[in-house]
């Protein structure tokens, strides 16, 4: 399972299972569509920057779908990766994407006009996570398998220009917002890197595989390990703490503007909605709620329905 939301206004949210994407509303908790297949394994997905309506992704079928959510219809598919396909991120403006995968190419595609535009051979193999620099559609880094991040810049002749060692394989790396700093997690690190200075900025390992990374703030950010916890590291103490503990495996979590969407190993998920001031504030929140939900998927209904509400302990179903 994956959680995948647009920008920062949208309410729209993506949660991609094996063979199939939900759309889902945050704010009314009701299914807006589902994107199924029965030829693929989604490994990847991503909304067009600043349009909800647009979603692409990535499977095992070597192609990228890209559709339209709001009408319900496949709009391109794009081929030319000649084996499964791991990642993709769209340009800042849009109109272009890039994609990497099992066949160690990085393939930058022209949109509407539905071709590939450069193809960049990744010399460390198989690419597991691309990304673009938030202001560039000229600047974007990916991330192999063997831990190296490398960083490309199409206007120069030597496209590649930065190369980083996280030491282990990389689970997911990005580019932080002040466009100076990437971050990775991968094995039991997380590690952030300045982009110019070429040197490593802060490294915390923790006892177990880190997974996920949320929200990254000047103060801190929310990150997840294997097993039960979402926990926030606060960069002025320089330490972690447990923020939310479940009864049940966490696979993914993404943090919104009114709390979080988890995701278990059983299939199921969890709006998470009690924040304390301290913590609603790095999420950018409109107005400090106190309560939990649990969360089922109704099929009859079509929503996500809240089923019990817990006063202290929070235990998912």
């Amino acid at each position: 399972m994956k959680i995948c939301k647009g920008n920062n206004n949208s309410s729209l949210v993506g949660i991609m299972f094996s063979s199939k994407v939900i759309f889902a509303s945050f704010r009314t908790l009701k299914i807006k569509g589902m994107y199924k297949t029965k030829n693929n394994i989604f490994f990847s997905g991503c909304f067009r920057n600043s349009d909800e309506r647009i979603f692409a992704v990535t499977g095992k079928n070597k192609k990228i779908d890209i559709f339209d959510v709001k009408n319900h219809c496949l709009l391109r598919s794009l081929w030319g990766h000649e084996n499964p396909v791991y990642s993709l991120c769209f340009s800042i403006e849009n109109s272009k994407i890039i994609s990497g995968g099992n066949d160690s190419y990085v393939k930058l595609w022209d949109i509407p006009l539905e071709k590939c535009e450069d193809n960049i051979k990744n010399i460390d193999g198989p690419i597991r996570s691309v990304s673009y620099f938030l202001s560039h559609d000229k600047i974007f880094g990916t991330s192999s398998f063997n831990g190296k991040i490398n960083l490309f810049d199409l206007r120069q002749k030597k496209k590649s220009f930065r190369l980083f060692s996280h030491g282990c394989p990389i689970e997911k790396f990005v580019f932080i917002k002040n466009e100076k700093e990437i971050i990775s997690i991968g094995g039991n690190h997380i590690k952030i890197w300045n982009i110019f200075e070429k040197k490593l900025n802060f490294s915390l390992k923790m006892e177990k595989p880190v997974h996920n990374i949320g929200t990254i703030g000047s103060s801190g950010f929310f990150f997840n390990t294997l097993g039960q916890e979402i926990k926030y590291y606060d960069f002025y103490s320089s330490s972690s703490f447990t923020i939310y503990s479940f009864n049940k495996e966490i696979t993914c979590f993404e943090s919104f503007q009114k709390g979080f969407l988890v995701g278990f190993t059983d299939g199921k998920l969890c709006f998470k909605k009690n924040l304390t001031k301290k913590y609603d504030n790095l999420l950018i929140s409109e107005e400090f709620c106190s309560r939990n939900i649990i969360l089922i998927y109704n099929k009859k209904k079509k929503s996500f329905l809240p089923k019990k509400r817990i006063k202290k302990k929070f235990n998912a179903l």
